[in-house]
């Protein structure tokens, strides 16, 4: 499945607008869009899954016979490889780098010429190589936070009692616990079992709460209390700095002994990116897959400007009379260009 690269709440955050909720169905279709868009522009798959590769044997990359390229699907490990029905032992092929680096990401595999192994075609030259691998472009993970309950490989909503750093976890996010796989579809709120100490006037500059325990809460959440959304903008011992009234809801005032809602519920699809459904305990570490910092900003980047057109019909100009011309995003053609030099997958030749 292909992955996003930024979420649903980093699009919505970006925007200086009250009523955001109504929209997300349209940000979610354009965070999907736009992460399928930066793949297309570099030419490579950033999504971290487990596939199995199938190549014909011999193909069309003009490539010596002992070297096989793995074309926009760089791996970043090999569970195996069979060629022509036969199992190669792992110390019978090499994993390079474009650069020729022997770490990940590889984008070519050799066969260990000291060996007896070869690539070969079996009785039929069609998918002939077989790889099982993890796909994708880097592993980088950060901790999210931990279960608080015990779940099996049936239950698609989990509560996570978050880390001091999220670690930008949100809607569209890749979670792993253990071995599997899940993709968060929706984030859900739950008592975060503190309470306001002091009255909130219905101003919007009133925005520091005072609590009593900020565990549960982390920077760039959503919190509300009675019905109101707010943004945590920062959080200054057991003080949190928000901003008021977002996502359509009203600004009202709250009496202390409220209690507050966070986002730490998530309904997930189980077993996603090639992996299994499996039980796992209370406490075990929830980690989320991180992409590149420029793949990330490229999509939020994509998606912010998507939405915006989409608002104005996509029809926003700028200019008047014979200047005028498509507003596409300041600094969006730059942002490209510069993910494509770090990151693009540059012209190989094959034969047609």
């Amino acid at each position: 499945m292909q992955a996003w690269y930024c979420t649903r709440e980093a699009v919505l955050a970006s925007f200086e607008v009250a009523e955001s909720t109504r929209i997300a169905p349209l940000v979610d279709r354009e965070i999907l869009a736009s992460s399928e868009r930066v793949d297309h522009q570099l030419h490579r798959k950033f999504t971290v899954e487990f596939i199995t590769l199938k190549f014909d044997w011999p193909n069309n990359s003009y490539a010596p016979v002992w070297r096989l390229y793995l074309n926009e699907r760089s791996i970043l490990s090999v569970q195996r490889i069979v060629s022509g029905g036969v199992e190669l032992n792992p110390a019978d092929y090499f994993l390079y780098r474009a650069d020729g680096e022997q770490e990940p990401p590889f984008d070519y595999i050799e066969i260990n010429r000291d060996s007896s192994a070869a690539f070969t075609s079996g009785t039929s030259p069609q998918r002939a190589i077989e790889i099982e691998a993890l796909a994708g472009y880097v592993a980088t993970t950060s901790v999210t936070g931990s279960l608080s309950t015990t779940i099996n490989d049936t239950t698609d909503t989990l509560i996570v009692e978050p880390t001091n750093n999220r670690g930008g976890t949100g809607t569209g996010s890749a979670l792993i616990i253990g071995d599997e796989r899940m993709h968060v579809l929706e984030r859900g709120y739950v008592d975060s079992g503190t309470v306001l100490l002091k009255d909130l006037e219905s101003r919007n500059a009133d925005s520091t709460i005072e609590l009593a325990d900020t565990s549960a809460i982390t920077m760039y959440d959503f919190i509300v209390i009675d019905g109101e959304y707010m943004l945590v903008q920062a959080i200054v011992g057991s003080n949190l700095i928000v901003r008021r009234a977002l996502n359509g809801s009203v600004l009202a005032p709250h009496s202390a002994g409220y209690p507050i809602y966070v986002p730490n519920s998530y309904r997930v699809i189980r077993g996603a990116y090639g992996t299994t459904a499996a039980s796992h305990t209370a406490g075990a570490t929830v980690n989320v897959q991180r992409y590149p910092a420029q793949i990330e900003q490229l999509a939020l980047a994509e998606s912010v400007v998507s939405v915006a057109q989409n608002a104005g019909l996509y029809a926003r100009v700028v200019g008047q009379g014979g200047s005028t011309r498509e507003a596409v995003g300041k600094g969006l053609d730059d942002m490209r260009r510069s993910a494509y030099e770090s990151y693009g997958r540059k012209l190989r030749k094959t034969a047609i």
